[in-house]
């Protein structure tokens, strides 16, 4: 388990903090946090050790002074958090304390520590619209870029000032998953990855489609995933039940199986690893009518085949680029082993990923990783099964 030190400042948003530490503590982090004086006029520090289950730090040195003293123990809190620490996350982080930071200050424990540190530093904005895009405080943001502390970035909406515009501290999971990344190895820096998922849509008329259930759940665990092991990750999303972060480099929904041939077809020929786990519809109308149809008992319908995405972009596969498959079948044993290298072999595909429609919508899967020349068995819950997948991935890697 890695250790987060969480410094909370004067900010509204530190009221949302608790659920930055469960997040945290969802990614396998043991939390501790610092709290300062104007922190705690928006969270309490009871609630923040309860959350944590560790001490709350206040943002002082020398807290050991004997009543009517002026001497006081030794107090080297914020080395020991600058040595232990595996990250340290300021958020939220006040226009105020990030110009403490980005002048060197250290007049309190996280400002200190921060300064003393060696482990990755990572800083979560949340403000007004206007002070966060003031001269200054861009200043201030780039030179802790250039110090190589890592500034997310702010949601746009609504503001606790009634304003609408940047400045909403991004959501608590995705400062884990930012903390998360800056703790693994990133076996995937540098690589570009395209990751195509949920169902595709086809119009029967303006209302009604004909169409593939998915939840999206693989999919988003699958690019989730590759983000933390430092990839650039490119989603190319149909209907999908799940809400997508915003850490990815490019999203693009799409509807159609039309759609999603012509947006993954942009980014295949620069992506290095492309992921097909879309469920892509195989049939569509011939044509769609133009206004809705009426209720009737019955409906004749002429469909044609849709684009299959990944055997036309297996097409145009260069050396070195890596392609994997989904298939799910309602088969099983052999019978849906040789469905899975029939398309490992048509679409080009490096390995596939067979897996029983009983995964659909689930928590959990299970399923058979194939390659030409392997088989194996694979299950767990879809984010963990995502990293035994990625795991396999790169041991592709020519």
């Amino acid at each position: 388990m890695k250790t987060c030190l969480l410094a909370i400042t004067g900010s509204v948003a530190a009221m949302k903090t608790p659920e930055v530490v469960r997040a945290l503590q969802a990614h396998e982090f043991d939390v501790h946090c610092v709290l300062t004086d104007s922190g705690a006029r928006f969270v309490t520090p009871e609630a923040l050790a309860a959350m944590s289950g560790n001490a709350v730090h206040a943002n002082r040195f020398f807290q050991n002074i004997p009543p009517g003293g002026i001497l006081a123990e030794p107090d080297y809190t914020h080395l020991t958090w600058a040595k232990k620490a595996d990250v340290i996350v300021l958020a939220p982080a006040s226009a105020d304390s990030i110009a403490r930071v980005a002048a060197g200050r250290a007049n309190g424990v996280f400002e200190a520590a921060i300064l003393a540190a060696k482990c990755p530093v990572l800083v979560a904005p949340a403000m007004n619209s206007a002070m966060l895009q003031a001269a200054a405080t861009q200043d201030n943001i780039r030179t802790l870029g250039s110090r190589s502390i890592q500034v997310l970035p702010t949601e746009h909406g609504e503001l606790a000032c009634g304003e609408y515009g940047p400045g909403r501290l991004l959501a608590p999971d995705e400062i884990a998953l930012c903390a998360k990344r800056a703790v693994t190895r990133p076996s995937l820096a540098g690589k570009k990855v395209l990751i195509t998922l949920g169902g595709t849509r086809e119009c029967l008329d303006p209302v009604r489609f004909l169409g593939n259930a998915s939840s999206g759940k693989m999919g988003v665990a699958l690019a989730t995933e590759a983000f933390v092991r430092g990839a650039e990750v490119t989603l190319i999303a149909g209907a999908i039940e799940t809400p997508l972060p915003n850490l990815f480099t490019k999203i693009e929904k799409v509807a159609s199986a039309n759609e999603m041939l012509k947006a993954a077809k942009k980014y295949f020929v620069k992506s290095d690893i492309a992921v097909f786990a879309a469920a892509v519809a195989d049939f569509a109308p011939q044509s769609a009518a133009s206004a809705k149809l009426k209720s009737a008992k019955t409906l004749d319908l002429k469909l044609v085949k849709t684009p299959d995405i990944a055997a036309e972009l297996g097409r145009i596969k260069k050396k070195g680029q890596q392609t994997i498959g989904f298939a799910l079948e309602s088969e099983t044993g052999e019978a849906a082993w040789r469905s899975a290298r029939s398309k490992l072999a048509h679409k080009q595909f490096d390995a596939i990923f067979v897996n029983p429609v009983t995964t659909l919508g689930s928590e959990d899967a299970q399923g058979t990783w194939l390659t030409a020349t392997e088989a194996h068995g694979l299950s767990g819950s879809k984010p963990d099964l995502a990293g035994q997948l990625w795991q396999r991935i790169e041991a592709l890697a020519p």
